[in-house]
């Protein structure tokens, strides 16, 4: 979902949540109840449906840094 898609500013991350939902939406990410909070409370959780890796959302929002990245041992 990543590919392709240097993020470092707002912008990209504005390009990446719609990629994200563009992912779901093909039925190639899965939206998944968190199992645990990682970062922050209300952090969105994901699945990828080819590799069924897993990964944890934060979307940009002052003054919270957004993230996203895999989630080792969900």
């Amino acid at each position: 979902m990543t590919d392709g898609l240097d993020i470092k500013h707002f912008e990209d991350w504005v390009r990446f949540d719609e990629r994200l939902r563009i992912a779901v939406s093909q039925g190639l990410a899965e939206s998944v109840k968190p199992l645990r909070t990682i970062w922050v409370k209300g952090e969105e959780w994901y699945r990828d449906i080819q590799t069924s890796d897993y990964y944890v959302y934060v979307r940009p929002d002052a003054p919270i840094l957004p993230r996203w990245e895999k989630v080792d041992n969900p």
